[in-house]
């Protein structure tokens, strides 16, 4: 069962750069990595059906007049289809 996630920018500050979004399942296993926009990612996963688990994006942005590189982490529950 594919699990979809979709990255959203917020318009409040200056428009950060995003660089990288890192995909991984419950606690850093299949991982899957995307550079470009759109960011979107179909992650092929086989647990047991009923089972609950949580999806993370790591997201790397660079805000403008900044060369640091800045981290946040998002994620949301899926539970298997029986």
């Amino acid at each position: 069962m594919p699990v979809r996630v979709r990255i959203r920018q917020r318009n409040d500050r200056l428009k950060p750069r995003v660089r990288k979004v890192l995909f991984f399942i419950d606690r850093g296993k299949r991982r899957r990595v995307d550079r470009r926009a759109p960011f979107k990612t179909h992650i092929r996963v086989t647990y047991r059906p009923g089972t609950k688990h949580r999806i993370h994006a790591r997201i790397y942005v660079r805000r403008k007049g900044s060369s640091r590189l800045q981290r946040k982490t998002v994620s949301k529950r899926f539970t298997m289809c029986r």
